[in-house]
Order: C-alpha cells, then structure tokens, then sequence
C-alpha cells in the first residue's frame, strides 16, 4: 500500500487531497488554504473529481465579494438570516460591558454577538478566526432604537481542540520513514523532493510547539510570509522570534 492509499484509510476524517485543492480550490479569493481544503473537501466525489459550479455557486453565496456587500446588508435589513464565510474577530467593550464582532468582508465592526458563542468558541477573542456565521440585523441590546449585524450561530473552520489520541494510535500503522514523509507533506513540502536529513531540517522548524523552552530563529527575504506565519503560531509556543 503506497502512502496516499494508507492516508486515506487510516485518516479518513480528516485527511486532505492538496492535489485536488490546487486544481479546483479558490483562486480569485484571498482565503486561508484550509478555507480552500474545506470546501474541496465539501464537493469532493470518490473519483478524484470535483463539482467546480457548486464550488462557485457556494462562494457566491457565503463568501460575497464586495459589491455585493449592500445586497447582502440589505437582506439582513429585510430581516433575513445570511450564513457568511469570513475571518472574524470578537472584542471586549469594557466600559459599556459588551461584546463587539467585526466582519471584515462586510465592513462590520462594533456589531453584536451571543455570549453563548464566545464561551463556546473563545478562540474568536484572539482574533481572525474563519468560520460561517450566522448573521442577522437586530436591535442593539443597549439602545432597542438602533440595529446592529449580530452572529447568532459561528462554525469555525479551525478548531482549538485536537485528540492525540487519535493521530497517537494510528502513527502504529506508519513506519518511521513514512511518518515522516507524511508530517512534511502536511507542511506543503513534497517529501520526494527532501532526502531523510532534510526532511529533519524541515521538520524542526515545528519543535517549538512541542517542546518547551526552545527557541527558533527563523531567517528568509522579506515577504516570504515568516511574520504572518509566526504571528498565528506564537500563541502555541513559549518563543519565536522571525528574523
């Protein structure tokens, strides 16, 4: 059985074809590779193949580009509920004891959003999580006189949660040199490309994150994407400094 084929058995859940997702992935919209994943995955047939108009046709409605933004506002108004895809952060508005959401793809900032969400959810607090929100106009809780947009439902597309567990009882099925061929291909690193020293060096860059108290340098040009890397990762790590 070659990798691909022991990939997709022993991690059916939540294995990914990036090949399938470069070929039939977003490419007009600045989203997350993950964002991409997820939908490829959504309208993914057994074939290998992908549904590209339903692909389109969801983007189209849950990831609306900005001149459809007032038709989208206005439908809110009207009283409609809008499921929409985007990065969103949640704020803590101490003096007047709320919570406010920004919806960047809506240009919505200081809406509203459900206490119940943020305690489920408290990832949104550190900000620019992606996931579909709920959204709705409604009455401002603090002046019924003005609405607001406010999420009323949130399905993020990252997860603060992840079962070792699982990913630990399955390693058994992997031998060394495939274990690792297989955590630098979830990089986004072809392993066919890297001998077994190389691979190593790649995979170091991860050691923050599992060992504490080590620190990692990390040296490239300028706009080779190290901050905005970084920037997600540090919360996970006790130090990583991108120079």
């Amino acid at each position: 059985m070659d990798l691909d084929q022991l990939v997709q058995q022993s991690f059916a859940d939540v294995a990914v074809n990036k090949g399938m997702s470069r070929r039939y992935g977003s490419r007009d919209r600045a989203i997350p590779d993950y964002v991409s994943d997820w939908l490829v995955t959504r309208y993914a047939s057994d074939d290998g193949s992908c549904d590209e108009q339903r692909i389109g046709e969801f983007l189209a409605r849950h990831l609306p580009d900005k001149k459809q933004k007032q038709a989208v506002l206005n439908e809110m108004r009207e009283g409609g509920e809008v499921k929409i895809l985007d990065a969103y952060t949640v704020r803590v508005d101490i003096g007047n004891n709320r919570l406010l959401l920004d919806a960047p793809l809506l240009d919505v900032s200081n809406g509203g959003v459900d206490d119940e969400i943020v305690q489920q959810y408290p990832l949104l607090l550190h900000g620019n999580v992606w996931g579909s929100g709920t959204l709705i106009s409604s009455p401002r809780r603090d002046d019924t006189n003005k609405h607001e947009v406010r999420m009323v439902a949130f399905k993020p597309m990252q997860t603060s949660i992840v079962d070792l567990d699982y990913y630990i009882s399955q390693r058994r099925l992997y031998t060394l040199d495939q274990w690792r061929a297989l955590l630098v291909g979830s990089m986004g690193y072809s392993p066919d490309f890297y001998s077994p020293r190389q691979q190593m060096h790649l995979l170091t860059r991860l050691c923050p994150l599992v060992q504490a108290r080590t620190n990692l340098i990390e040296l490239a040009p300028k706009g080779t994407g190290k901050s905005h890397v970084f920037s997600r990762l540090s919360r996970y790590a006790l130090l990583i400094v991108a120079g």
